[in-house]
């Protein structure tokens, strides 16, 4: 299986991935996602980046039991070429198992103070 992770096009099927984003608009150059020879989605990562030297990879969903931890991998490598070429100097990401932890390990991440991420829906 060929694995390359680009940027998220209008074609793909975002909400495979986050259900929750049904009809919601999405910055297409700040969400990144793994594709097979298909061009079938197998994962994807949203980043979080307004211009400063810090950026935060949030969601990151795996959809294929196969391969989790290399197509993890890939994504992980994207995101990183992505910091580096926007001058990014610290990646924040809240690995939330113990598999994501692992991976982000194998590059060199160290675990910070223990936080919890939650999420507020804003409704006019």
């Amino acid at each position: 299986m060929r694995i390359q992770v680009r940027h998220a096009i209008a074609q793909d099927d975002l909400t495979a991935l986050w259900p929750e984003i049904n009809g919601t608009a999405m910055n297409l150059d700040q969400v990144f996602v793994a594709v097979d020879e298909d061009e079938r989605v197998l994962g994807g990562t949203l980043m979080f980046h307004a211009g400063h030297g810090l950026a935060y990879s949030g969601s990151t969903i795996i959809l294929t039991p196969e391969r989790r931890a290399w197509v993890a991998e890939k994504l992980l490598g994207f995101v990183l070429q992505w910091c580096r070429d926007h001058q990014i100097v610290r990646l924040g990401h809240g690995a939330g198992t113990e598999e994501c932890q692992r991976v982000l390990a194998r590059f060199g991440a160290i675990p910070t103070r223990h936080h919890v991420l939650m999420e507020l829906d804003v409704v006019s």
